[in-house]
């Protein structure tokens, strides 16, 4: 339970916060760039901390697997924040479009992330005593 509670709760945090930039409509930059660069970095750091606390092993371990595909859907969403950037940049009067693109984000991130955890859990399981 103390992994769950240290490791994997505050990851959950971060990503759902990550995923308020989508909400926030596409003149809204800064602030999602804001959003999602601090939870990037709030997750790097998460990172580091947990694995200083771990033993050193050749193996991947669960908790790899799940911190490294947790900080790629922060750095996806990202990838979002830019897709939505150079559209309205380059393509002016077209803002359909980049709703668009945030509203696909909006459910396909949540969707992509559900996945993930089916499959994580399925795989290493969350045994209870």
């Amino acid at each position: 339970m103390w992994y769950f509670l240290q490791a994997y709760l505050p990851t959950f945090f971060s990503i759902f916060i990550s995923w308020i930039a989508f909400s926030l409509g596409p003149q809204a930059i800064t602030p999602r760039t804001m959003i999602g660069v601090n939870a990037l970095l709030s997750m790097i750091f998460h990172f580091g901390s947990i694995m200083k606390n771990l033993p050193k092993v050749s193996y991947i371990k669960a908790i790899d697997v799940w911190m490294l595909g947790s900080m790629l859907f922060v750095f996806l969403s990202l990838v979002e924040l830019a897709v939505v950037g150079y559209t309205l940049q380059r393509r002016r009067g077209k803002e359909h479009i980049v709703e668009i693109i945030d509203r696909f984000a909006r459910y396909l991130f949540p969707a992509g992330f559900s996945l993930f955890n089916i499959i994580y859990w399925a795989k290493f399981g969350f045994k209870v005593l």
